[in-house]
């Protein structure tokens, strides 16, 4: 388990998937209410600034067994070196994990850039993330994730890679 820390606002927890299908996890912060989810990484936004946090990441399999929680402490910085930011998507490419799950992953501007999503040309939301987990979509079915960055110095840049699920393309 990692914890990249973008801003002193802004961290994402990453963890390795477990074999077990289907599998769901449940990440604690302290001092905020349990969070499930299907992916392998949680973006967290609205942290306080040099504020020093305990995440754990707990599997739960059939019947809601839980897996012993992996454990990682992060601290947001208190103040923050404003980056230029380089204005391109650098990295991106899809991790098809299933027939109906894939997650896509960019690699991380140091400006702390907030990205557009898009998924078969319609929007489906922003983030300030590095990563982009989806389930539940067709298997067989060619799709076209772009990320574009949104924040006005950049806006419009992007890129896009596609994916079938039950086999990359």
């Amino acid at each position: 388990m990692r914890v990249e820390v973008y801003s002193p606002t802004a961290a994402e927890l990453f963890w390795n998937r477990l074999d077990v299908v289907p599998v769901r996890y449940r990440v604690e912060i302290e001092g905020a209410e349990p969070i499930e989810t299907s992916g392998v990484s949680l973006f967290l936004d609205g942290l306080a600034d040099g504020t020093t946090y305990q995440a754990e990441v707990l599997a739960l399999g059939a019947n809601d067994a839980e897996s012993p929680p992996e454990t990682v402490y992060f601290t947001t910085p208190s103040a923050w070196r404003v980056a230029t930011p380089g204005c391109a998507v650098d990295g991106l490419r899809a991790e098809v994990y299933s027939d109906t799950a894939v997650e896509i992953f960019w690699d991380r501007d140091l400006a702390g850039l907030t990205y557009a999503l898009e998924l078969d040309g319609k929007s489906a939301g922003i983030t300030r993330g590095v990563s982009w987990f989806l389930d539940g979509l067709g298997s067989g079915v060619a799709h076209r994730a772009r990320i574009e960055i949104a924040d006005e110095a950049c806006a419009g840049a992007g890129d896009s890679v596609e994916f079938v699920l039950g086999g990359k393309r």
